[in-house]
């Protein structure tokens, strides 16, 4: 059975003389965005027809696939397909001709960085996408909850593990809640002040992201929460751990109340060596009595930070699809500013 075309598609026709299609669009800035649900596939017997493939077209099309595109029919053929597979050889996803929720992810990215024709997308941007695309189809997460205490161990020591192994527990299942990721918790005495055996580990097991977390003890400093990521400086860090942990930042101050004691850059032995992108959240300060107090609250605080990293994973991975909840972002709003490319 044919189907009708709705109307934005009929309106696209009429908007040029003699039901020609209309210009090609040189941003996605300048395509509407009103489609959204079925996956995109050529089907040789009854080709798939609508205002979701015409807006597709006109997505490809401004992104400067117009050879292979044609023109504006709002007809899945050959020539969208092959322009479907070239936009995911591009951005590092799966070549299988299918226009579905992962690529309309990467899409709605770019539009959000006025990709076009005219201003092609960075190494920084394809490097996230590269990433975040592939970890979508594997996404084995480790969190870090190794002691770093001293040996024997001291009671304040003891005290800290176990605070971190709660939040640990709790975390693990806010990831699995909010993102569908596996996630594998690293608490073992094998790994006690060993940086280079855990990036090591983190390397052989190819994981996807790193997580650790700590307790500061920071006498100096005020109360709060504190998110690092790998950097040596301002213009040399990680494209996929920075934004990562931009996300990160905000959603656990949102979720959880926390005091803010900012980003900052890390090129400790764990960030050097691990290849997996690496964020650190120190999520309270034991030498400030107010995050003592927090810490003693009982388990809400834990499981209010736990549910803000989650989070911000989430958003991470969503890669410019707004997200609802406290502190929600997305990337059009995170400093991806153009910097060294380190991993």
């Amino acid at each position: 059975m044919r189907r009708t075309s709705p109307d934005w598609l009929i309106a696209l026709a009429a908007a040029s003389p003699g039901g020609a299609p209309p210009a090609a669009p040189t941003s996605l800035r300048s395509v509407p965005s009103r489609y959204s649900g079925r996956a995109l596939a050529r089907v040789p017997d009854e080709p798939m027809r609508g205002g979701d493939v015409a807006e597709l077209q006109s997505q490809l099309i401004a992104l400067g696939y117009d050879a292979e595109v044609g023109p504006v029919d709002g007809v899945f053929g050959a020539r969208t397909e092959a322009a479907v597979r070239r936009f995911q050889t591009d951005y590092g996803a799966l070549n299988d001709g299918v226009y579905g929720r992962v690529n309309r992810r990467v899409m709605s990215f770019l539009r959000q960085q006025n990709v076009g024709r005219d201003r092609p997308a960075t190494v920084q941007q394809r490097h996230l996408i590269s990433f975040i695309v592939q970890a979508q189809h594997t996404g084995l997460l480790l969190i870090d909850l190794v002691s770093d205490g001293a040996r024997p161990p001291t009671p304040r020591g003891e005290y800290a593990d176990r605070i971190k192994r709660e939040l640990g527990e709790a975390l693990e299942q806010r990831i699995q809640e909010f993102t569908g990721m596996q996630s594998w918790l690293l608490h073992g005495p094998e790994f006690r002040n060993n940086a280079h055996q855990l990036a090591s580990f983190a390397n052989n097991i190819d994981a996807e992201l790193y997580i650790a977390v700590s307790l500061a003890n920071e006498p100096e400093e005020g109360p709060g929460c504190r998110v690092s990521y790998f950097g040596t400086s301002e213009d040399t860090y990680s494209h996929v751990g920075r934004p990562l942990a931009e996300m990160v930042h905000r959603r656990v101050l949102a979720e959880s109340g926390a005091g803010d004691r900012g980003l900052r850059a890390e090129s400790s032995v764990l960030f050097e060596q691990a290849h997996v992108p690496t964020v650190r959240v120190e999520f309270a300060n034991l030498a400030h009595p107010a995050d003592r107090a927090l810490l003693r609250s009982g388990v809400s605080y834990l499981d209010k930070v736990a549910t803000g990293i989650a989070r911000g994973i989430r958003a991470f991975y969503l890669l410019g699809q707004p997200d609802a909840g406290p502190g929600a972002g997305t990337f059009a709003q995170l400093s991806l500013r153009r910097g060294h490319e380190t991993r």
